[in-house]
């Protein structure tokens, strides 16, 4: 599952590098805007959910992809750190 999870987060930053040519690439701080978000390692909205986020805890994202017509982040909850997970972007406070 982590080599899955590695593969799939190699593909995103480099479609995302692709997408991005010539810009810098941060990280960005956002908060949950709901209660009891889900988050998932294998990718974007991909097998079982491996982490529940909360309402208002910080978010640090590290990419930003579209995937199913879908914006999902790529990055770590303050209580997921250190691992990172994808969320649905549409559920965060930026």
């Amino acid at each position: 599952m982590k080599i899955r999870h590695l593969l799939m987060a190699l593909v995103a930053a480099v479609s995302l590098s692709f997408a991005l040519a010539g810009t810098a690439s941060a990280s960005f701080t956002c908060y949950g805007n709901v209660t009891s978000i889900p988050m998932y390692g294998d990718g974007p909205g991909v097998g079982p959910v491996d982490w529940y986020m909360g309402r208002n805890e910080a978010f640090i994202g590290q990419l930003t992809v579209v995937s199913n017509g879908h914006f999902w982040s790529f990055g770590h909850s303050t209580g997921s750190a250190p691992y990172d997970y994808w969320v649905l972007t549409e559920k965060l406070r930026c």
